[in-house]
């Protein structure tokens, strides 16, 4: 997670073929508050199958409370270039 995907191209592309990724992509066209972001993360997650969360810049705080709600099938989260609250 992101917002735009574009730092985890080289990422992905090193990653084994076994490895499924979905970049989420926040949308441009609309402005979103906190919650409302943290509505479409939980509604793009997998759901009946283990899964990790990588959080870059903006998208820290969202991952951290999407993770705190002990959503089923999170394995990890991990935080990137981010930060817990500003």
């Amino acid at each position: 997670m992101d917002g735009t995907g574009g730092l985890f191209g080289p990422l992905v592309a090193a990653l084994p073929d076994r490895v499924r990724v979905s970049i989420m992509r926040y949308p441009v066209d609309v402005s979103l508050n906190w919650d409302e972001l943290l509505e479409l993360v939980q509604a793009s997650v997998p759901t009946g199958e283990p899964y990790h969360v990588v959080a870059e810049s903006f998208s820290g705080p969202i991952a951290i409370r999407f993770a705190a709600a002990d959503p089923s099938g999170l394995q990890s989260l991990v935080l990137c270039a981010s930060f817990c609250r500003n």
